[in-house]
């Protein structure tokens, strides 16, 4: 009895502490949480800045936090280019967040995945990161 107690024991503590899979690049709400290693802050009348890539091509859409966005990527094993990027034109008080996103979208990123936290760098600089969101 002992014995069967005991594996039973380790076999419960080897479920629980297995990691959380990465989440998907792809159909997955990615949203922004710092930008060159400084904490995203919604500026006031703005909305929750993230990007989606979409499921079985190269399209891209998303909020900039004051304007929604779309355009294409190439994915690459690590890296992602963007282009075609156009946004709608609304005019918002505070547009610093996504003025940053965009400079950082004009050109490629390497990426990684970990869990639910995506790193963009560029350069060999972390320029942002994101935590995949329930909501996609």
């Amino acid at each position: 009895m002992k014995v069967i107690l005991v594996i039973l024991v380790l076999a419960g503590s080897c479920v629980g502490s297995q990691k959380t899979p990465p989440a998907d690049l792809r159909n997955t709400r990615w949203v922004l949480k710092e930008l060159h290693g400084e904490p995203v802050v919604i500026p006031e009348g703005g909305r929750e800045a993230f990007i989606l890539f979409a499921p079985d091509d190269t399209k891209v859409s998303g909020m900039g936090s004051c304007n929604n966005f779309f355009g294409t990527a190439a994915i690459g094993e690590n890296t992602i280019s963007f282009s075609g990027i156009g946004a709608t034109r609304m005019a918002c008080p505070d547009m610093r967040v996504e003025d940053a996103l965009f400079q950082i979208l004009s050109a490629p990123v390497t990426y990684s995945i970990a869990g639910r936290t995506m790193v963009w760098e560029q350069g060999g600089q972390s320029v942002a990161r994101l935590e995949a969101s329930e909501k996609p």
